[in-house]
């Protein structure tokens, strides 16, 4: 959310890396345990947000 891009945006270049680090390993190790259906499936509603996102702002 706005709140996290806010966090993010006055947090220290090292602090951010370490964060990062620690997302990116969380999000691996939820992606490595996805079957392939659902990693399919998963992609598909991320898409289906971006595309509802981006109706609502009116692009397209």
């Amino acid at each position: 959310g706005e709140k996290m891009r806010q966090n993010w945006a006055n947090m220290s270049p090292e602090k951010r890396a370490l964060r990062g680090a620690r997302i990116g390993a969380a999000n691996r190790r939820i992606a490595a345990s996805r079957t392939p259906e659902e990693r399919h499936a998963q992609g598909a509603l991320i898409q289906a947000g971006k595309d509802r996102a981006r109706r609502e702002r009116g692009e397209g």
